[in-house]
């Protein structure tokens, strides 16, 4: 994203990790124009993709490539971005709630809730177990939000079903709107996300792309021009050869 919320799409090699193609905006139309650029034969070989829920994206992958939905695994990464969201609207909506009467608990705890629990430092895990004494709806988001992590580290497609089935039910029936909200996005988008377990993919090669990304325009504090923020990007992260000749 650029100054004046310009978007660009990029598009990398699952396996050498390189960006491969960069298009403005993130439109349905703008992937259209990477597998336009592909021969049919290059289509065919394609055998997986990682992505978000975004569904342009989607759309598009299955106008050109056969049977995208099996081949797509949904990323592990964004879907827990999706959670931390969550978890972070119900603490605001209760943190709003004590005020009024008086009640400071959940001051300066966001960044406790969105961490993973055996990453907080000492003190914050201390106010962490100190809080998780109290009924409060941002403790039991929280605990939805860290059991979910248990259904990447199911083996067997089956029981990885019957726990999100579990968790789903959970989650719809815990009374926050907020984590309501995404369990059912999840539910929706459920065959894409079970593919993990065929395809044993993730985005976090994505990830680490969007952060060197972030970086290069953090160096350059920001870009007015996109194309040269794109040409920028090629030269970092497309993994060109620059040795002499």
């Amino acid at each position: 994203m650029l100054k004046g919320h310009q978007h660009i799409t990029v598009v990398y090699d699952l396996e050498t990790s390189h960006v491969i193609w960069m298009g403005r905006e993130r439109t349905e139309q703008t992937l259209d124009g990477f597998f336009a650029g592909l021969p049919q034969t290059v289509l065919d070989q394609i055998d997986c993709i990682t992505m978000d829920m975004w569904k342009p994206f989607a759309a598009s992958c299955r106008k050109w490539i056969e049977d995208a939905n099996d081949k797509t695994v949904l990323d592990r990464f964004h879907l827990r971005r999706h959670l931390n969201e969550a978890v972070d609207q119900v603490r605001k909506q209760e943190h709003r709630a004590l005020r009024e009467e008086g009640i400071e608990w959940l001051s300066k705890t966001k960044w406790g809730w969105l961490s993973n629990v055996e990453n907080l430092p000492p003190d914050r895990q201390a106010r962490y177990e100190q809080l998780r004494q109290y009924d409060l709806k941002t403790v039991r988001a929280h605990a939805i939000k860290e059991n979910f992590r248990h259904f990447w580290s199911y083996v067997y497609p089956a029981n990885a079903l019957k726990f999100f089935n579990r968790w789903h039910f959970w989650a719809t029936h815990s009374r926050m709107q907020p984590i309501i909200a995404v369990a059912k996005r999840f539910k929706k988008h459920l065959e894409r996300i079970m593919t993990f377990f065929r395809l044993n993919a993730t985005n976090s090669t994505a990830e680490g792309i969007n952060n060197k990304i972030q970086t290069i325009k953090k160096k350059a504090y920001g870009y007015r021009n996109v194309n040269r923020f794109m040409q920028a990007i090629y030269f970092h992260c497309a993994g060109l050869q620059l040795h002499p000749l």
